[in-house]
């Protein structure tokens, strides 16, 4: 098994898995490339905000969730550095 770098990380790809998807059919709904979810599930990467809608109701979690999500994972990496 995978180990996640962070809660982030792990809290993606529980959502994809979640939502029944693999990478590739969750790049195809969200019109992106399979590596760009791979990079927000091992911790290179933010899904770019104009997809967070499309996220949340891809991955059935509210806008609000996932936007705190993202951005404290954001702030605690700020302050990592």
């Amino acid at each position: 098994m995978r180990k996640n770098k962070n809660l982030f990380d792990w809290y993606m790809k529980s959502l994809r898995d979640g939502a029944d998807l693999t990478f590739d059919e969750a790049a195809a709904v969200l019109k992106i490339s399979p590596q760009e979810i791979k990079n927000w599930e091992t911790g290179k990467s933010f899904p770019s905000k104009d997809l967070w809608e499309k996220l949340a109701v891809t991955y059935k979690v509210s806008l609000q969730e996932l936007s705190e999500i993202i951005e404290i994972e954001r702030a605690l990496r700020e302050d990592k550095r």
